[in-house]
Order: C-alpha cells, then sequence, then structure tokens
C-alpha cells in the first residue's frame, strides 16, 4: 500500500513539473531577450517551440527576420512563422501573409498571403 501511494505522489510531482520549468523557462528566455543576450534567448525559445508553444515559434521567427542572435535568413523565418500559424498563433498568421505579399523568403503568392490574412481574421 505504501509503495502505490509513493508511485502516485511521484507521478503528481513529475505532472506538475514540466509547467514549472516551461514558466521558468519563459522568465529565463525573455531576461535573456531584455538583456540583449538573444543566442540564449533563441536556444530557449526554439526549446519551447519542439515542445509545441506557438509563441515560442513565432519568437523564434522574429529572431530570424529581425537578426538578433542568428543571421537575419528570412525563409528560416517563414519555415517558424508558418509552424506557428499552423498552431493557429494569430500573429503569425499575419506575418506569413506579409511575408507572401512582399516576397521575403518565400515566393511572392497572393493567394497564399490572403489565405493566412482570413486567418488573420477570424
Amino acid at each position: 500500500m505504501w509503495f502505490s501511494k509513493l508511485v502516485a505522489l511521484s507521478l503528481l510531482v513529475l505532472a506538475s513539473w514540466p509547467a514549472h520549468i516551461l514558466a521558468a523557462s519563459w522568465a529565463e528566455a525573455d531576461a535573456a531577450f531584455q538583456q540583449g543576450k538573444f543566442v540564449k534567448a533563441l536556444k530557449v525559445w526554439q526549446h519551447l517551440g519542439e515542445k509545441g508553444d506557438a509563441k515560442a515559434l513565432y519568437n523564434v521567427a522574429s529572431m530570424y527576420e529581425e537578426g538578433k542572435g542568428v543571421a537575419r535568413n528570412y525563409a528560416k523565418a517563414a519555415t517558424f512563422y508558418r509552424k506557428a500559424a499552423e498552431k493557429n498563433f494569430a500573429p503569425a498568421h499575419h506575418k506569413l501573409g506579409s511575408l507572401y505579399s512582399i516576397k521575403r523568403g518565400v515566393p511572392h503568392d497572393e493567394v497564399k498571403a490572403a489565405k493566412w490574412f482570413r486567418h488573420t481574421a477570424q
């Protein structure tokens, strides 16, 4: 009986642990970005993005678009904006539509631009 209680307690602790780590990671990334430590912020946001965090993917895309912590790369920015947009993150819809509209990192495509702009409005 004591063993099943120990297992249940362990599972409870493990279940709450990732949320705490994610919150700490966000705080760490935000602080690093504000201090101009862009490489550190980028690494944390990439990790969070790999875990499915749409806002983190958007931030990674923005850093590639602006060349903060990495060489400016519009194609990579578009890739990360698309990943965030596919997770229904509205700001990423708008950015991706803009990139298609101005031919930055993706081919000029008004149909795709309109598609992503429509998603923004929904």
